[in-house]
């Protein structure tokens, strides 16, 4: 997403990290990698998200985030919009919450039920 992004925001291209550089390998280490690489949004894209046997889905590990497939708040991952093109063609924006001390189960990414 990033590489698409910095098309329309090129003066920002620095500031968009992709998602198969952040090489932990559940959403909670994804997470911890987030906080310390800054990032402030999380996009889910059904293109990649929804095609598990695609080659980019296995290299980028889009298994970590498969959670922000739904538009809804999980954990940190306050949820912002949905860009929608059709039923299966969507872009979630999440907006990471900053980590919440001395509370750990606030800062998982696991549904709260």
């Amino acid at each position: 997403m990033g590489h698409v992004v910095s098309i329309f925001a090129p003066r920002y291209k620095s500031n968009f990290v992709h998602t198969g550089s952040i090489k932990e390998k559940d959403i909670n280490k994804f997470l911890e990698s987030c906080y310390k690489k800054d990032i402030t949004y999380v996009t889910w894209d059904s293109r990649i998200g929804f095609s598990p046997q695609n080659s980019y889905y296995k290299r980028w590990r889009i298994h970590r985030i498969a959670p922000l497939q739904k538009p809804r708040s999980i954990g940190p991952f306050k949820f912002i919009r949905q860009i929608k093109r059709s039923e299966n063609k969507f872009i979630n924006i999440f907006r990471l919450l900053p980590p919440v001390s001395g509370n750990e189960v606030k800062n998982k990414a696991t549904p709260v039920k």
